[in-house]
């Protein structure tokens, strides 16, 4: 008997083995998920669970949904989290079937069982009921579409579209994940139409919870911008990367870093697993946000950040046309740069920023936390910036009937995607300190 079940045993394959140690995995969990009390956080999600809405003060609705169909089929704190033990045993196969090596082996699958296993976040999230489990589960599937568009398989933006809608009903950091991906991608994916359909139908199938938000005041999107942790305090820094050294297991960190620096990404998807983590760091490390507190100031991060983005989206844009992106496009970019930038920054300090800070005085109140009027402010500068450009952009290569009117409508998608979280999440946070700095030398 025992014999034959080694037999059995050595006769599974890479994909087999995996799915038999998260099958394993998966029955620890139910265990785990039955005999160990709810956290704080479950017990108030079972609590909102009890009134299915399309979406709740701090989260939207998928969290709420797992646990109230896990309560009517088991009922008890077994049923809370149910759906949430067997999420994880499903993202994790649907991720390794992301990144497996197509010369896969038992020793690839028993290495990636082994560190996700040995990551403790991945273990917590493995039987507890909160909205990171559906994220994680969502962002899988998302990944795995993407890598799907990205190969140009058939359908693909329709079932990224349904990916990217579940990533928002889970929580709303996956637009994150999404942003990254994008950020990662090479130019040319940006010419498919079929991207801008699969952003349609994730809006599409967003509308219900649009339509829960507008009824109640965007409550959501206040509580996440305006009202939690609003004040930046230098403790947050030194929290949050400790908790990323317990989390993801300080003795594997140095393997983590290792293999991201070592490892050359060969298509789209791997661009974006490689960006993803490190933007991720970056992104909430990013505590200060904080609006210019003189002209001065003012100014010299207007300057910092036009001659940054100008010459950044002026290479991305060449890029396009060239169907590369090399050090020769940066090259030529960095030549035609003087009259980009002195009409960018005239744009900027004329136009854009003054038309920016008046739509903050008349859509937010005083009583509006700073980052908040931050993330307005940011927003309304990159998409008048990128009219803006996009149109001098056109006007420059001499095309001024029908053909510049389908590049403008070309281009502008491409750089208002790859110009916000560029501006928002990297930009304009090092512009910020340099012209601080600046300012503060002065």
């Amino acid at each position: 008997m025992r014999a034959s079940v080694k037999k059995i045993y050595a006769s599974f394959g890479p994909d087999a083995l995996v799915a038999f140690w998260l099958g394993v995995w998966w029955i620890c969990n139910l265990f785990q998920a039955g005999f160990t009390e709810l956290a704080n956080d479950e017990a108030y999600y079972h609590m909102f669970a009890e009134n299915i809405s399309w979406g709740y003060f701090d989260h939207p609705p998928m969290t709420a949904l797992l646990v109230w169909l896990g309560e009517h089929l088991f009922g008890g704190e077994f049923g809370v989290r149910f759906f949430f033990t067997l999420l994880q045993p499903l993202y994790l196969f649907v991720f390794w079937r992301i990144i497996r090596p197509t010369d896969a082996d038992r020793r690839d699958a028993g290495l990636f069982v082994m560190l996700s296993a040995a990551t403790l976040m991945l273990q917590l999230y493995g039987f507890i009921a909160v909205p990171d489990g559906p994220l994680m589960m969502t962002a899988a599937l998302f990944l795995l579409t993407f890598k799907w568009f990205t190969e140009g398989r058939r359908a693909a933006w329709l079932w990224m579209g349904v990916a990217m809608a579940l990533m928002a009903y889970s929580k709303y950091h996956g637009a994150l994940v999404v942003l990254f991906a994008l950020a990662a991608t090479p130019p040319r994916v940006f010419l498919r139409p079929t991207l801008y359909l699969s952003g349609a139908v994730a809006l599409l199938l967003l509308v219900p919870h649009f339509v829960w938000q507008y009824e109640h005041d965007w409550a959501s999107l206040a509580y996440h911008l305006a009202g939690r942790n609003s004040v930046f305090r230098p403790g947050y820094v030194a929290e949050y990367l400790l908790n990323l050294l317990v989390v993801f297991n300080p003795f594997f960190v140095p393997l983590y870093v290792r293999s991201w620096i070592a490892v050359k990404p060969q298509n789209a998807v791997e661009r974006a697993l490689r960006f993803i983590p490190a933007a991720f760091i970056v992104f909430f490390l990013e505590g200060e946000n904080k609006m210019p507190k003189s002209k001065k100031q003012g100014l010299c991060l207007s300057l910092i950040m036009s001659s940054i983005m100008i010459y950044v989206m002026a290479a991305l844009n060449m890029a396009i046309r060239l169907g590369h992106l090399s050090g020769e496009v940066w090259l030529i970019a960095l030549q035609r740069l003087p009259l980009g930038y002195i009409v960018g920054v005239l744009c900027d300090l004329c136009i854009c920023t003054p038309l920016s800070r008046r739509i903050v005085q008349r859509t937010c109140s005083p009583g509006d936390k700073e980052m908040y009027q931050v993330f307005v402010l940011r927003f309304c500068m990159v998409i008048l910036m990128t009219l803006v450009m996009t149109v001098f952009s056109v006007v420059v290569s001499g095309k001024f009937r029908r053909e510049g009117l389908v590049d403008f409508f070309t281009y502008l998608p491409y750089n208002f995607t790859i110009a916000l979280p560029l501006q928002m999440l990297i930009v304009a946070p090092l512009s910020l300190r340099a012209a601080q700095k600046i300012a503060k030398a002065e």
